[in-house]
């Protein structure tokens, strides 16, 4: 009788296929930057309302993609989080479109 054994890269390969598509899946915005404020993900959610595709945006200076946010709260944000990290929370109430999504 054979076994059917995963492989340690096999499961990293799961893993990444179901935590992409549960990303994709919700309705609500994911990115991930790294250290660098480069996009590693970007989900359907972002593509759809962004007007950029996860290819375009991948690799890509987060705030390259939206220069209009330079010098924003979410950019000081970002900035704290990769310099120092630190967590914030932007209010909605004070920070009502903090992505210019809904105008492209």
């Amino acid at each position: 009788m054979e076994t059917n054994i995963p492989t340690l890269h096999g499961l990293a390969e799961e893993l990444l296929r179901i935590g992409t598509s549960a990303a994709n899946g919700i309705n609500a915005g994911i990115v991930i930057i790294d250290s660098f404020g480069l996009v590693w993900f970007w989900n359907r959610w972002l593509e759809e309302k962004s007007g950029l595709t996860a290819e375009a945006a991948a690799g890509k200076p987060f705030l390259k993609l939206f220069p209009e946010l330079n010098n924003s709260r979410l950019a000081s944000a970002i900035d704290a989080a990769l310099k120092h990290g630190l967590t914030s929370l932007l209010s909605q109430s004070l920070n009502k479109a903090p992505l210019p999504l809904f105008n492209k």
